[in-house]
């Protein structure tokens, strides 16, 4: 089962049409194939890295060629001996006359302070989609995609006292029947929210009781944090790439249907 909404985006995503598609990363399911949509005004992905604060000291800093050169001067020394006084007990005449005298010279020991790398963030985007209906069978498929969305965020039972997780998403965005170069590459994901509201700008419904318009805000999270090769081919340079993403091994762009 290939879903479209709406019917329209079906004709135009034959040419060269944008839309984004959802299928299950289970190659065993059988509950649909895929889920075309438009793609919704202003989506937005977050690329982060995290670094601390690291202060390396004299000697760390000695191993890493930052030392600020020249020879050992008074002011070094006065700060030196204000930096091991704060590391003695409170009270010792010693070490106060040490910080006084730093404090009088106005010179601190320098803490060659650098920044560590940690990793990167695991990447979350959100997609929100207002599906107007314009006729019953219209706001049936409609259903189908709330429904299949809601129905695969959940896991399922697994024995008496464990979950099954749920299944994982593959999101692409494509330009008619070939993947969008210019929108983000996405990995594998789980969807951890949807938000449904129904009939938010109207109170009409169809003939067979179906609300008009449905408001879809999904969340999803990728499965782990990224590395530069899980989104480029490392062997690519600036000089004789386009910097395109790397492809699939599994090819993805497929025909709307």
């Amino acid at each position: 089962m290939i879903l479209v909404y709406p019917e329209g985006l079906r004709e135009k995503a034959e040419g060269t049409f944008p839309h984004v598609c959802f299928e299950l990363a289970d190659t065993k399911n059988n509950q649909f194939e895929r889920i075309h949509l438009y793609v919704p005004q202003g989506f937005a992905i977050p690329d982060a890295a995290s670094y601390n604060n690291v202060d390396l000291g004299v000697i760390g800093a000695g191993q890493m060629g930052q030392s600020g050169g020249g020879g050992v001067t008074e002011a070094d020394t006065t700060a030196k001996a204000a930096n091991l006084a704060g590391a003695l007990p409170g009270g010792d005449t010693l070490g106060m006359a040490a910080q006084a005298k730093a404090m009088k010279d106005g010179v601190a020991s320098n803490p060659f302070t650098n920044l560590a790398f940690t990793g990167t963030q695991v990447r979350s985007f959100n997609f929100s989609f207002k599906l107007v209906s314009e006729s019953a069978k219209e706001a049936q498929t409609a259903r189908k995609i709330e429904q299949l969305f809601r129905k695969f965020l959940y896991p399922e039972i697994s024995g008496s006292m464990s979950l099954k997780y749920p299944p994982q998403f593959k999101v692409t965005f494509y330009n008619g029947e070939e993947v969008n170069q210019f929108m983000p590459k996405l990995i594998p994901c789980y969807l951890v929210s949807l938000s449904t509201t129904y009939n938010s700008s109207t109170n009409s419904f169809h003939a067979d009781g179906s609300p008009t318009e449905i408001d879809l805000a999904l969340a999803f999270q990728e499965t782990k944090t990224l590395t530069r090769g899980d989104l480029f081919d490392l062997d690519d340079t600036a000089a004789d790439s386009d910097l395109n993403y790397k492809a699939d091994t599994v090819k993805t762009n497929k025909k709307v249907g």
